[in-house]
C-alpha cells in the first residue's frame, strides 16, 4: 500500500507535527488526515507528492508554494 504522512502546520506553515499512514489510495488517505486534525492546517504527502492541504476545519484549499518547513 502507498505510504502518506500528514504533516501540521501553523499560521506560518511551520512543521508542528506529523502523522504517518499506509493508505490503498488518496481518497483514504485524506479521510485518515481528517480523522487527525488538531486545529491546524495539514498537508498530505505521498513521498514528494503533494497530495492536498486541509484547513483547521477539513476543507481542501488550494496550494500557495511550498511551505517552507516541507521543501524538499
Amino acid at each position: 500500500m502507498p505510504y502518506y504522512r500528514v504533516y501540521h502546520v501553523n499560521e506560518a506553515d511551520r512543521v508542528r507535527s506529523v502523522d504517518d499512514a499506509e493508505c490503498r489510495d488518496d481518497r483514504e488517505a485524506i479521510a485518515f488526515a481528517r480523522e487527525r486534525l488538531k486545529g491546524m492546517p495539514v498537508e498530505l504527502w505521498n513521498l514528494a507528492r503533494r497530495v492536498a492541504r486541509l484547513d483547521a476545519q477539513g476543507v481542501e484549499r488550494a496550494f500557495q508554494g511550498a511551505p517552507e518547513g516541507l521543501a524538499r
